[in-house]
């Protein structure tokens, strides 16, 4: 992770201290790491500045890593990051649409922090597209905000700033906020004939985020 967050230094000072705590604070990294099969076509649905993607690829060269996000200066910022690792990582950064991405047959997919940009119709048809793409054994990880959450402050506080990101620019969704249950998302990868497996997603923050877990 220490290697990832040098690779931003470029990204100016404060970006890269942010992208330094988000690897260090954020759980949805070590437990990517964990989950992740060790090798094969691994794609992040909505890359954003691509650091987890970078991380996959790096910590696994059998991996081979596709980050796809539709905001051009994210692509750039994580091709600048990737660039560092001197051709040490299988990874490619691209721009496209979640909603229309291409996918082939992989190992992997992750949506993470993604789907509430979304409206509810499209973040059913992406989970779908994503979980037809899984080869045997494939895994799909879904992380996003429980509006179901308990206690229920977890998830004012996170839709505040969610709100509040979107308002200002600072993240996508400017359309509006779609945040579901768990429970929900939970039943459409489960009707997709994959295993499903939930699991809290904060770590020592405030927030209420929890992982799916889908297993074809």
């Amino acid at each position: 992770m220490e290697r990832v967050a040098a690779c931003y230094r470029d990204a100016g000072r404060v970006y890269a201290a942010y992208i330094a705590a988000k690897l260090r604070i954020d759980p949805i990294h070590r437990a990517a790491l964990e989950l992740v099969p060790p090798s094969g076509e691994v794609i992040d649905l909505g890359c954003g500045s691509g650091q987890l993607a970078l991380l996959l690829a790096w910590s696994q060269p059998a991996r081979v890593v596709t980050g796809l996000d539709q905001d051009w200066a994210r692509i750039a910022r994580a091709r600048r990051a990737a660039e560092h690792a001197n051709g040490a990582v299988s990874l490619r950064y691209l721009v496209s649409d979640v909603r229309t991405a291409p996918l082939q047959r992989c190992r992997a997919v992750l949506i993470v922090d993604v789907l509430h940009s979304l409206p509810p119709p499209d973040q059913d048809a992406v989970m779908r597209r994503a979980a037809h793409a899984l080869e045997p054994g494939g895994v799909l990880l879904v992380r996003d905000v429980d509006r179901g959450v308990r206690p229920w402050w977890r998830f004012a506080l996170v839709a505040l700033e969610e709100a509040l990101a979107t308002a200002l620019g600072w993240a996508q969704g400017s359309a509006g906020l779609w945040f579901r249950r768990a429970d929900e998302l939970a039943a459409v990868l489960a009707g997709e004939g994959l295993r499903v497996e939930t699991r809290p997603m904060w770590g020592q923050t405030p927030y209420a985020n929890v992982l799916l877990i889908g297993r074809r």
